[in-house]
């Protein structure tokens, strides 16, 4: 089991090892994000300045280790149930680009939103640095298995928290609590629809079909060949932002 970081940067690399001891089944839609071909979700850190390749490298590791899910991959037993497990998995990835103009980022989202994250390898994570010594934009790319938007919203405040004070100590979360009566069994929760997904299930294990990782990259391929992304970007002053919040505080 190991945890780390490899910055990429002119052929250097650093390797830093930990340990992450969390393991658990996939389950609800966890599960229908294993090999979904369209699994990505991305969040972008705008930050003032030049961004220390040492500093970030040090808030990754702490991260790291506060986050379990940050350091797991996805595997599959003998009867095909699938857990998230930190077991042989490798350094996560910093690229580090030269920013050269402020809408740089809008096409690299756009790359990594297309470029898969290999879930049974893992780790489930993966960033790219965009730095100029004025401004620097973090781009984070995780798997939808293990996040949601907010999630990664956390994350950038765990990152620029360590970054910002070196010296604090981590603070290790416990996994997050398992309720199986509360998470949806599927992606949609039409009666009729798990009913029919069982019926196929069912069928496909009777005539030995699996759907493996091959598949999965030829899924992969054929739905962006099908499918584009695009970005729409606008911004919000601090006025307009603060005024946002309030609103939304209001109306709960």
């Amino acid at each position: 089991m190991s945890e780390g970081i490899k910055i990429m940067k002119d052929g250097k690399k650093i390797h830093l090892h930990g340990k992450n001891e969390f393991k658990r089944k996939l389950l609800g839609v966890e599960r229908a994000f294993f090999r979904f071909p369209n699994a990505n979700v991305i969040m972008v850190a705008k930050i003032k300045g030049s961004v220390s390749e040492d500093q970030l490298k040090a808030a990754l590791f702490k991260v790291r280790k506060k986050h379990p899910f940050l350091g797991v991959r996805i595997s599959l037993d003998d009867d095909y149930i699938a857990w998230f497990t930190p077991e042989g998995v490798p350094e996560f990835l910093v690229q580090i680009y030269p920013r050269t103009t402020n809408d740089e980022w809008i096409q690299k989202v756009v790359e990594e939103h297309k470029n898969t994250l290999s879930a049974e390898t893992g780790p489930l994570i993966r960033f790219v640095l965009l730095k100029s010594p004025e401004c620097s934009d973090l781009i984070i790319t995780a798997h939808h298995s293990i996040c949601d938007g907010l999630s990664l919203a956390y994350l950038v405040r765990d990152i620029m928290f360590y970054m910002g004070y070196p010296d604090r100590e981590v603070e290790f979360l416990n996994p997050p609590p398992v309720d199986e009566d509360n998470i949806p069994v599927s992606i949609s929760g039409n009666l009729l629809f798990r009913i029919g997904m069982n019926i196929i299930n069912k069928w496909w294990e009777k005539k030995k079909i699996f759907f493996d990782m091959d598949d999965y990259k030829e899924l992969h391929r054929t739905f962006w060949k099908k499918n584009s992304s695009h970005i729409l970007a606008w911004g919000l002053t601090e006025s307009q932002t603060s005024a946002l919040s309030s609103r939304c505080h209001e109306e709960k």
